[in-house]
């Protein structure tokens, strides 16, 4: 009995230190960290996109990044998730805080694009690079061919009549005038903004210049990239005004 005893002592031991390492983890993860970072993982986007994230990769929660980036009077809040798969990063998933549950599927109020990095060589940063809006059914709606951090193509998809007819209520008809005026990619003019929007727009506005082999930094870069920034200014602007 009594060495009965000690083994149950024993294993309620160490659930308890099981139990209290576990709750240690989830507070590192969610609660002693950046407060835009820990809103952002109790929010309703990330609770009802994380399956479709984990799609990918597993995420690096405690390399998770912030930022604000300014556009005029506006502050806007941007965060970088890196999916990793066997320790490797794998994809980055790009966040912007919208700030309404208006504009996007679900009564979302985050605007989510993931990078995937799977076929790009980021030491040498070249290789293929796929966009995904992960807020419209994780569509892929960007192909991009990249050699030494240089663009040398880029092709963009337009969403299927399907997801367009789908996600037609989501949209702000009176704003077209404000987004013209800040320079906005609301291309096709139904006033809801996605990342594919914006994507597509830089990339013809690339092309049509001529300067498809080069651009300030491609998005993959981490926050040196203006990339980043000016997509994040453009979901935002579109959303907002």
């Amino acid at each position: 009995m009594k060495g009965l005893s000690l083994i149950i002592s024993i294993l309620l031991l160490g659930s308890a230190i099981f139990i209290a390492c576990s709750k240690k983890d989830r507070v590192t993860i969610v609660e002693n960290q950046d407060p835009v970072i820990s809103s952002f993982l109790k929010s309703k986007t990330f609770l009802g996109s994380k399956d479709k994230i984990e799609i990918y990769g597993k995420i690096s929660y405690n390399d998770i990044k912030s930022k604000l980036i300014s556009n005029g009077s506006d502050q806007i809040s941007v965060l970088e998730i890196p999916i990793l798969k066997g320790g490797k990063k794998v994809g980055i998933v790009e966040v912007v805080d919208l700030k309404t549950t208006s504009f996007l599927p679900h009564g979302y109020s985050y605007a989510l694009n993931f990078v995937n990095l799977v076929d790009f060589d980021l030491n040498t940063l070249t290789g293929n690079v796929e966009m995904i809006d992960l807020n419209y059914d994780n569509f892929s709606h960007s192909k991009i061919e990249i050699s030494n951090n240089l663009i040398k193509s880029w092709k963009c998809q337009s969403p299927p009549v399907e997801l367009i007819i789908k996600y037609q209520s989501i949209r702000k008809s009176n704003k077209l005038k404000s987004l013209q005026s800040q320079n906005a990619c609301d291309g096709n003019r139904n006033g809801n903004v996605s990342f594919m929007e914006c994507y597509t727009c830089f990339s013809n506005a690339i092309d049509a210049n001529g300067l498809s082999k080069f651009i300030c930094d491609v998005p993959i870069v981490g926050w040196a990239s203006c990339f980043t920034s000016k997509t994040a200014a453009c979901v935002y602007i579109s959303a907002v005004y």
